[in-house]
């Protein structure tokens, strides 16, 4: 026997696809502002520790920006298989 479709979004799923975009948004800009930071040529000679903190931040920054676009990818493919 088939399964059936889904024929609609949880709230779960209706709430990431208002949220998410948001989200990657604010993690796009943060990205930009620590790759702004790390563009000073005297940052890693003037400040180590300051550099490897940035460093840090722009890796988990890049980590959760690519988690979060594979949700929401994957939440409007369900959003797509549903309208047809």
């Amino acid at each position: 026997r088939p399964t059936e479709r889904v024929k609609k979004l949880s709230y779960k799923h209706q709430r990431a696809l208002e949220i998410l975009p948001k989200e990657i948004d604010a993690l796009g800009q943060e990205i930009v502002r620590l790759e702004g930071l790390l563009a000073d040529p005297n940052l890693f000679s003037s400040d180590r520790d300051k550099y490897d903190k940035i460093c840090a931040e722009l890796d988990t920054a890049r980590a959760s920006l690519a988690e979060k676009e594979d949700s929401w990818l994957e939440v409007e493919m369900m959003r797509e298989e549903i309208e047809g």
